[in-house]
C-alpha cells in the first residue's frame, strides 16, 4: 500500500498479528469491560485493583485503553457484561494529568506519587495484564503496540508505567522501556516494591511498531468475529 494507514487501518493490522498467535479480537475497551478486566485482575496473585478505579479509568473516552477477548460465540457460561466474549488481555492507559482523579481510588501515601504524573505530554500506562495460561505468547506486545502507536499519533511523547514484578520489569526492560527507579508502596498497608519506567516515544519506536504490525500484512486475512453477541 502507497497511502498513508490510519489507526484503525493499524488496529486491523495488529488483529491479523494477534491470530497469528491465537483466535481472538483486538478492540478498543468498554465501560461494559470493568468486571471482567477485575476478573482477569483477581487472577494475579497480590495484585489488587478497585473496580471503582477501573470503572473511573474506563468512562473517559479519549483514554487509550484496549482489551483482547475471545474470538469466538460465548455459551452462557462464559458470556462476560455486554454480551462480550471472555478477556484474554487489557491495557489500560489515561493522561498524566488525570492521575489526582485516579489516585483516590489507590492506597497510596501521597508521598509515593511519581512527579513525572505532572508531565503533560505523557500517557500512563496504570494496568496491564495476560491471562497466566496466555503469557511468554506475544499477546501483550501486539496490545501494547497499537497503544504506542495510538499515544504517538495522539502526541504524547512518552510513556509512563510501573511493572508488578521483576517479571515484568524484564519484559518492559527487553522492549526498551528504562527503568528510572524502584518504588515500595504501602498499598493495602503491606508494603511491596514495584519498577517504575519510561519509554519515549520517539519517531524511531514509531516506525520500530509500524514494521512489526505490518509483517501481518502478508499473511491470510483472519475471519474476525462481532464485538458483540446477542
Amino acid at each position: 500500500m502507497n497511502r498513508t494507514l490510519s489507526l484503525e487501518d493499524y488496529v486491523s493490522l495488529a488483529n491479523s498479528k494477534l491470530n497469528e498467535k491465537i483466535p481472538a479480537l483486538l478492540r478498543t475497551a468498554t465501560p461494559q469491560d470493568a468486571e471482567s478486566i477485575q476478573k482477569l485482575n483477581l487472577l494475579i496473585p497480590g495484585l489488587e485493583y478497585p473496580l471503582e478505579g477501573i470503572q473511573a479509568i474506563l468512562q473517559e473516552p479519549k483514554n487509550l485503553n484496549y482489551v483482547i477477548q475471545e474470538n469466538q460465540k460465548p455459551n452462557p457460561k462464559s458470556r462476560e457484561p455486554g454480551g462480550y466474549s471472555p478477556l484474554l488481555s487489557f491495557s489500560l492507559a489515561y493522561p498524566s494529568q488525570q492521575f489526582p482523579k485516579i489516585f483516590k481510588y489507590m492506597h497510596w501515601d501521597s508521598s509515593e506519587i511519581p512527579i513525572e504524573h505532572n508531565d503533560p505530554k505523557a500517557l500512563c500506562l496504570e494496568l496491564k495484564i495476560t491471562h497466566p495460561s496466555l503469557q511468554g505468547q506475544g499477546i501483550y506486545k501486539v496490545i501494547r503496540t497499537i497503544q504506542e502507536l495510538a499515544a504517538y499519533h495522539t502526541g504524547y511523547n512518552k510513556i509512563y508505567l510501573q511493572s508488578f514484578n521483576e517479571n515484568a520489569r524484564d519484559i518492559h526492560a527487553q522492549e526498551g522501556y528504562q527503568l528510572l527507579r524502584e518504588i515500595t508502596l504501602t498499598e493495602n498497608e503491606h508494603g511491596h516494591n514495584e519498577y517504575f519506567m519510561r519509554l519515549d516515544l520517539t519517531a524511531q519506536r514509531n516506525q520500530k511498531n509500524i514494521d512489526y504490525l505490518e509483517t501481518a500484512r502478508a499473511q491470510p486475512k483472519p475471519t474476525i468475529s462481532s464485538q458483540l453477541y446477542i
